[in-house]
Parts: structure tokens; C-alpha cells; sequence
């Protein structure tokens, strides 16, 4: 290939869409955006990896318990009374391995339908959840850059609630987000009609989104200790130094700009650009909302959130203590 690949991911609300935008500001530089390769996130829209590894577990598991040698299984499997088996560990192993190859061909392919002459950068904006979504994009494209944005807890719970609310409530097709329930919604709907309620959330919905936070951002943390293609930014940063984030992310891709340049690129993203040229497309994705979560949960809720919080800016001081050492 005669270009880098890269994945710009974190948890949604995390500063993906501006940056994804920012960077397809860049000539040189094309990020396409959620081709769900690795996590839908979606009830009803499945990965494309979760596609790939349903759609081939039948013909895999009668190909296999044949004893035929395409998979080159045979070592595993044990004959009892003329009647093939195999471990449940050996046959997702397998599966996996297959998965794998067709899914990195098959987006290897998609990268390269976009491909053009001036472009040396290309990649996919791919919000993730889970810690597995984010392993699986480490084993299927080790050779990728990967940009991972990590947002201050309270923000990204407060952000991601309105976000999808508003997402259900205009009907769009995100709606069907698989963290939360209708009740949710109707909560928050009472919540912003009726400003007398002091109930924006679940407590058990609150949790969730806490645990899922901290999971996710702790283990890319690890992970970026002993892993150089992984650059973590923090949304904050973005939000308040850009110019800096902006130029620690080409100078990762390995993508070289005049300052002017990418304060022009700036510019023409922020927020009051967008409102000004009214781009209806990119305005969907500002909140317009605020939330004290601190006025609204009660205090072992709140002290949870807190314990995450310090806990990944212990692990972000860690690693920042380690890289110096490093160098």
C-alpha cells in the first residue's frame, strides 16, 4: 500500500465527528465516516464483523465437524463412535481467524475505492463501546495509527444522554442506540419539559455508562504504554487547545502543514462557522444542552463517578510519567 492507515475512535461524544471533519479539511488526508466495521452500537444494524463471523459460523462448524481439511482442523478433532468433534475454544479460534482475514480484505477494498492520487492518509471514524471493539482493530489492522479521544466523565454522560434523545426524538436513524432504553428517553423528555423535575436519568442507566468509560478508556491507556501507533487525545485539550491537538495529530499521521493552514482548517470547523453557513449536518452533532449531574445524583452515585474520573487521570499521569522515562 502506498498509504497510512488509521482509525479515529473513543466513545461517542468524544470529539470524533469535529476531528474527522478537521482532518478531511486536510488535502492530503481522507477519513470516512462509521463504516461500523467493528461495532454497531445499534440494535438493529449488526457490525460488519459481527456480520461476517454469523454469516460463515454454520458452513465453518459443518466444514470443521466434516473432519475436511480446508481449515486444516483435523489435528483437533476427535472421532468417538464415527462422530467428529471439536472444541468450542478451537472452533472460535477458527472463526475468528477467518473473520479477521475477510473483514481486513474487505475494508483493505473499500480504502482503496476511495483512494486517490494526492491522498496519503486514509482511515475510518469508528466510535467504539466495548473494550473487544477496540481489540479488534488492533488484531485485525496491527500496522494501523490509531487516534483515540477520551472525554471527561460527567461531560460525556451528560452529551451522549441529550444526543441520542434528541436522535430518538427527531427519528433519525442512530435512534436505536443499544445503552438505552425507552424509559430513558421518556425521562429526559420530562426532564427538559417540565423543569421542575430534578430526575434527567436512571441510576442503573448512570452506571452503566460510567463502568463502559471506564473499561474502555482504561484499557487503551494500557494498551498505548506499549503500543506507539496509538495516540490518545484528550477532548478537552481539542476543545481549548486546538491548534496544539490538531498539529500532535498530523505530525502522528505523519502529515506536514504550514501553521496558517491549520488555523484555516480550524476556522472553517468550528462552531461558529458552522452556525454562520448554517452546515445543518454538522449542527446536529452540538449540544444544546447542560446538566449538573452533581445537582441531580445523590452522593454514592456521584462519589462513583468521581473514583472513575481520578482513576483514569491517575493512569493518564502513569503514562505520561512512563513515556518521559521512555524517551
Amino acid at each position: 500500500m502506498d498509504y497510512q492507515i488509521f482509525f479515529l475512535t473513543g466513545l461517542p461524544r468524544s470529539g470524533t465527528t469535529w476531528t474527522m471533519n478537521m482532518l478531511n479539511s486536510c488535502d492530503n488526508i481522507c477519513c470516512l465516516g462509521e463504516g461500523r466495521f467493528f461495532s454497531s452500537m445499534l440494535r438493529d444494524v449488526p457490525s460488519l464483523y459481527d456480520t461476517i463471523k454469523q454469516g460463515i459460523y454454520n458452513w465453518h462448524h459443518f466444514i470443521a465437524h466434516r473432519k475436511n481439511n480446508w481449515l486444516n482442523l483435523d489435528k483437533y478433532i476427535t472421532t468417538v463412535n464415527k462422530t467428529n468433534y471439536i472444541s468450542k475454544h478451537i472452533l472460535n479460534t477458527s472463526i475468528t481467524r477467518e473473520t479477521d482475514i475477510i473483514v481486513r480484505n474487505y475494508v483493505l477494498d473499500l480504502f482503496n475505492r476511495h483512494k486517490k492520487q494526492n491522498i496519503k492518509v486514509i482511515g475510518d471514524k469508528t466510535p467504539i463501546f466495548y473494550i473487544e471493539e477496540f481489540k479488534r482493530i488492533l488484531r485485525i489492522f496491527p500496522e494501523a495509527k490509531i487516534i483515540f479521544l477520551i472525554r471527561k466523565l460527567d461531560d460525556f454522560i451528560v452529551s451522549i444522554l441529550f444526543h441520542f434523545w434528541h436522535s430518538n426524538s427527531q427519528n433519525r436513524p442512530d435512534k436505536h442506540i443499544c445503552l438505552f432504553e425507552p424509559e430513558d428517553f421518556i425521562i429526559i423528555n420530562n426532564y427538559i419539559n417540565h423543569k421542575s423535575s430534578k430526575i434527567a436519568i436512571r441510576n442503573k442507566t448512570i452506571k452503566r455508562l460510567a463502568n463502559i468509560w471506564k473499561k474502555t478508556n482504561s484499557f487503551v491507556y494500557k494498551k498505548s504504554l506499549i503500543n506507539k501507533n496509538i495516540l490518545i487525545i484528550k477532548y478537552e485539550d481539542l476543545k481549548i487547545h486546538t491548534f496544539k491537538s490538531l498539529k500532535k495529530i498530523l505530525n502522528f499521521l505523519d502529515i506536514s502543514y504550514s501553521d496558517d493552514i491549520i488555523k484555516n482548517i480550524i476556522n472553517i470547523n468550528s462552531i461558529e462557522y458552522i452556525h454562520n453557513h448554517n452546515i445543518s449536518t454538522l449542527k446536529a452533532h452540538i449540544n444544546k444542552y447542560e446538566l449538573n449531574l452533581k445537582d441531580i445524583l445523590n452522593k454514592d452515585l456521584y462519589l462513583l463517578l468521581k473514583n472513575n474520573q481520578n482513576y483514569l487521570d491517575d493512569l493518564e499521569t502513569a503514562n505520561k510519567a512512563n513515556k518521559e522515562i521512555q524517551e
